[in-house]
């Protein structure tokens, strides 16, 4: 699992990275044991999928707590959520996923996945839903929208 950043050219939306700040080097998960919700990834502490980092009390915070969504994602890859996707979108770059994400209207989009150029919206996040549909799937992004904590 880790955080990346692609450039969304024409929209607000952007695929965020991030680090912690302190320096919270790992070799192994449980280097990360306090506070909850921290996972290592690629040598530092990050948030593991499902939570988010609250910058004001440096905690990784349930997503299912956040009210406001902003236009930052984090990746997870090989990561996904079955049987939840709102909206199916072909042909399309993460960025431009992201975009429509952000954007939409009639939906709150709190995370999507890209798998194969094809973005599928969700208006979950990973602990809306039960751990028979938190899936490992190659090839595949989880975007989780960040909060504005």
């Amino acid at each position: 699992m880790a955080a990346t950043s692609v450039p969304a050219s024409t929209s607000t939306a952007t695929l965020a990275s991030w680090t912690p700040p302190y320096n919270g080097t790992c070799v192994t998960d449980s280097d990360c044991a306090v506070p909850p919700g921290w996972t290592c990834s690629g040598g530092v502490c990050t948030c593991s999928i499902g939570y988010d980092l609250d910058e004001t009390s440096v905690t990784c915070r349930k997503l299912t707590e956040c009210s406001s969504f902003g236009s930052d994602f984090t990746l997870f890859v090989n990561l996904a959520i079955r049987g939840h996707n709102i909206r199916t979108i072909h042909s399309k770059t993460s960025a431009e996923c992201a975009e429509l994400c952000v954007d939409a209207k009639d939906i709150v989009c709190r995370s999507f996945e890209d798998y194969y150029n094809s973005c599928f919206l969700q208006t979950l996040t990973w602990f809306d839903v039960g751990g028979d549909d938190h899936r490992s799937l190659e090839d595949v992004g989880h975007y989780q929208r960040r909060c504005n904590w």
